[in-house]
């Protein structure tokens, strides 16, 4: 989903790239189809399809940082990582528009709380902190504005770009063992990508697509949220639903039209005020986890040149000399710019 390009601000980035994977041991699934009930912090990495693991964490565990810090306390081994046991316990998903479903309750408060904390901890795990933190040391507030505000990304799906150190390996392998489950149209999807956003009271999204995406699976943390399926044409009617904190949503939102907004007076589970106590988030009610597919360098670079030359009647390579702006920052604000 879409955040405010006039907001954010332009830090160091870690670049995914990937390597042959000489530590990765694939877990496998149990025959129920799911990860085997082993110990989150003692979880081996999961081969996603990748072909190997991002270049940062390999150098990591190589200065023999090992395996992520992810998943080291004891709430983090009560996620509800087996995906068939999450489903018999929350029942049937309801259908959405265009395939779409809705997975109520599906983490519990604790469970909700421990992924909040995981998301700050994630963020914090720069030397320089999150945006979030830069912006609150320069101005000793945070402005979240309208528009929610990105609080930490992991191979972000429109520039592969991290802002993180750690790998949520097994975050994502979760978040795609339950696509596949929820949405069975989506089983060629490897989840790589995961973003996590923060809302302000009355925050929102406006209408609009994921342009160049396709299928995701959203877990709303926090206040609850009205969430807008906006289907166009073939006689799909929209529907309007109420995401309440650990509802997980399941979308093709790269072909939806959709919306989201924070209700002002929308209140906050009993746990929000203590998890999100960190100054990172100080004023948010809301946070949202979005996990997909995340576009290949080569289609970012495709895409771009495109727009390049539909919008500035000239290549790719040779807008970004001109203007003096490194080709993979050019690419996502040539995004914004066509989409916008």
């Amino acid at each position: 989903m879409k955040s405010s390009a006039s907001q954010m601000r332009v830090l160091p980035i870690f670049e995914v790239e990937l390597e042959d994977d000489e530590f990765g041991v694939d877990v496998g699934l149990s025959p129920r189809g799911c990860f085997p009930p082993v110990s989150y912090a003692k979880m081996a990495p999961v081969h996603t399809g990748s072909g190997g693991i991002d270049r940062c964490e390999w150098r990591r565990r190589r200065a023999g940082g090992g395996n992520t810090a992810e998943g080291s306390s004891a709430a983090a081994a009560a996620f509800p990582w087996d995906v068939a046991e999450l489903l018999r316990r929350v029942g049937p998903a309801e259908p959405l528009p265009m395939g779409g479903t809705l997975l109520r309750g599906a983490l519990r408060p604790s469970q909700a709380r421990w992924l909040c904390a995981e998301m700050i901890r994630l963020s914090q795990t720069r030397p320089e902190g999150s945006e979030l933190q830069a912006e609150l040391r320069e101005s000793g507030q945070l402005d979240f504005g309208h528009r929610p505000r990105q609080l930490v990304s992991w191979c972000h799906p429109f520039s592969r770009a991290s802002t993180c150190t750690d790998r949520p390996t097994a975050l994502l392998a979760w978040a795609q063992a339950l696509l596949h489950v929820l949405a069975p149209s989506a089983s060629s999807v490897v989840v790589e990508s995961l973003l996590a956003q923060v809302y302000g009271p009355g925050g929102s999204l406006l209408p609009h697509t994921d342009a160049d995406l396709s299928w995701g699976l959203g877990v709303s943390l926090g206040a609850e949220a009205v969430f807008e399926c906006l289907p166009e044409g073939d006689g799909v009617l929209p529907a309007t639903v109420r995401l309440s904190s650990g509802d997980v949503i399941v979308g093709e939102f790269g072909l939806m039209r959709h919306a989201v907004r924070v209700p002002r007076d929308a209140p906050v589970p009993e746990w929000w005020a203590a998890a999100a106590a960190d100054a990172a988030v100080a004023g948010a009610v809301r946070l949202n986890l979005l996990f997909r597919q995340p576009l290949s360098d080569r289609e970012i670079v495709e895409r771009a040149e495109g727009r390049s030359r539909r919008l500035y009647s000239v290549g790719l390579r040779a807008l970004a000399e001109r203007e003096g702006v490194e080709v993979m920052k050019l690419c996502v604000r040539l995004r914004h710019e066509a989409v916008d």
